[in-house]
């Protein structure tokens, strides 16, 4: 898990811990089975009603990637990018077999793959780009679910709500203030749950799994412009300049 989404994690319990000791007498106030299950429930049941049952159970697989410990290095891509170009410029392209056969990347070594099998330029930048677009488009449509929980799980809050100051109304009749205050506490639960899970689950998984897809797009077409410019004959020095302009100032390559 990265260090930033432990730190999230973290700060995040603590908060919600802190508020809770500090404004309510008792941590138990906070804990109410049917609310958790009205806005537990009602979040699935519509996230099934959205999507497809295959969508869905992609979610659990999209959580654990969320948490795992995951770090792109351009820069070391524009070490390997340009190697190889410098090898295809002493040997040929043909001596890239053995890297396209052992690369442990799939997309780059299907991109070599490519250019061993003497495809032009332009058709592995079209068949790549169309690689790209398809990716995003899937982890999109994953990330979208997330957005579409973090969307729900406030609604069904405030339905939990108003299912309770119902039942709490039409206990009001030679009630005490007491009783009332207790029973507006145990009605706003809900909105408390739904306010949380959105906030602090479902919207920054959403935010995260963007995020990561505008990283992963990003080296997917460093990747695709490299070989491509492997494949137009640059020079390694032409290609290792071109591909750092997808680094920041500190992390660009010198020359190989």
């Amino acid at each position: 898990m990265s260090s930033t989404t432990i730190m999230g994690i973290t700060i995040s319990v603590a908060i919600l811990i802190f508020a809770t000791t500090s404004q309510t007498v008792t941590v138990e106030t906070l804990f109410n089975l049917p609310g958790l299950a009205i806005v537990l429930g009602g979040t699935a049941a519509s996230v099934l009603f959205s999507y497809s049952t295959r969508d869905v159970v992609k979610v659990i697989k999209v959580f654990y990637i969320v948490m795992r410990k995951q770090q792109i290095r351009l820069d070391k891509y524009v070490q390997e990018i340009s190697g190889f170009a410098l090898k295809a410029r002493k040997k040929g392209v043909l001596s890239l077999q053995s890297e396209a056969r052992s690369y442990h990347d799939p997309f780059f070594k299907d991109g070599l793959n490519m250019l061993v099998d003497g495809y032009s330029s332009q058709e592995i930048r079209r068949i790549m780009q169309q690689r790209i677009v398809n990716m995003r488009l899937r982890e999109e449509e994953e990330a979208r679910i997330f957005r579409t929980m973090g969307k729900f799980a406030p609604a069904f809050g405030m339905l939990g709500t108003v299912i309770g100051l119902i039942a709490m109304l039409q206990r009001l009749s030679g009630s005490s203030i007491e009783t009332i205050g207790s029973g507006m506490a145990v009605a706003l639960i809900t909105t408390l749950y739904g306010l949380v899970l959105a906030n602090m689950l479902f919207n920054p998984i959403a935010e995260k799994l963007e995020r990561q897809t505008d990283e992963r797009v990003r080296l997917m077409t460093m990747i695709t412009e490299g070989l491509a410019m492997i494949g137009d004959e640059w020079h390694p020095n032409k290609i290792r300049e071109a591909l750092n302009a997808f680094l920041p100032a500190g992390k660009r390559q010198a020359g190989v």
